[in-house]
């Protein structure tokens, strides 16, 4: 059997296809079973191709396969500075759910004050219950008005009761009662 590929080597390559039918063709007839790590991580990278149709068909691999590294993976593209990437990994994580929390709760200690922001954001619109105490730390943590004010717009869309102590805290301290 030597010289033969392995069903991964095959995928890796078809997936670096020149074509973009093929691509897409390769996406859309994958499996979400055993799929090795490198295979994982090259599927999320075509979430950067170029071509629309290869990115949509990542995206519907992506959020259908339910394979907990593919939101690790997609989280690192949170600090794209290619705005169309960023966005679809935001959705990608967002269309995952549950699931994609885990994954943007790390990500929120990573990434800059951009990325904490994102982060939360999506963490507030997915509304788990889960990713409260990490938005409570970085909103005790952080100083960045924008990513405070995620974190106080995602508390909100969890309902997180807990949340109200704290809060009144950050008001305390930002001092936005004697703001002009």
């Amino acid at each position: 059997m030597s010289g033969a590929k392995s069903p991964n080597s095959k995928v890796l390559a078809l997936l670096k296809s020149e074509e973009a039918s093929v691509r897409i063709e390769t996406l859309e007839a994958l499996p979400c079973l055993k799929l090795s790590d490198e295979v994982i991580k090259a599927v999320c990278t075509t979430i950067t191709d170029p071509d629309k149709g290869v990115k949509n068909a990542a995206a519907n691999f992506l959020t259908q396969c339910n394979d907990s590294r593919i939101p690790v993976q997609i989280a690192t593209y949170i600090s794209s500075k290619e705005i169309e990437t960023r966005n679809l990994a935001g959705e990608i994580l967002l269309r995952i759910g549950i699931n994609a929390v885990q994954a943007l709760v790390d990500y929120i200690a990573i990434g800059d004050d951009d990325d904490k922001k994102f982060a939360v954001d999506i963490l507030g619109l997915i509304g788990s219950s889960e990713s409260t105490p990490a938005i409570l730390e970085l909103m005790r943590t952080n100083e960045n008005e924008n990513v405070l004010l995620a974190c106080i717009e995602a508390l909100g869309n969890i309902k997180a009761a807990e949340a109200l102590v704290p809060l009144i805290e950050l008001l305390k301290r930002a001092n936005y009662f004697n703001r002009p």
